[in-house]
């Protein structure tokens, strides 16, 4: 079972990364909950790099991070979005 109180945010495109804007970083689509170790592993690191650090470590990679082969302004969009849309359709799904 995962302890999620002792989760850290992890951006998947780098805080530092200057090719993006700040809003496109602090989207929920750019963002990974990770444990602190992992965290402090992952650092600075390139999406590829990342990506192959997560699998090593068993994270669960969901299908927009597991199929994209870079990560930029338009993956992290499309998972914005994808989020958005999973979590209201199927986590806070209202049924009358």
């Amino acid at each position: 079972m995962v302890d999620y109180s002792g989760m850290t945010i992890e951006h998947l495109a780098s805080q530092s990364d200057k090719k993006l804007e700040n809003e496109t970083i602090g989207q929920l689509g750019n963002l990974i909950l990770v444990p602190p170790e992992l965290n402090n592993q992952l650092g600075d690191n390139d999406f590829q790099d990342k990506k192959i650090i997560l699998s090593n470590a068993k994270v669960f990679l969901d299908p927009i991070i597991s199929g994209s082969n870079q990560w930029g302004s338009a993956e992290i969009e499309n998972r914005t979005i994808w989020l958005a849309q999973t979590a209201f359709n199927e986590i806070w799904s209202f049924k009358h």
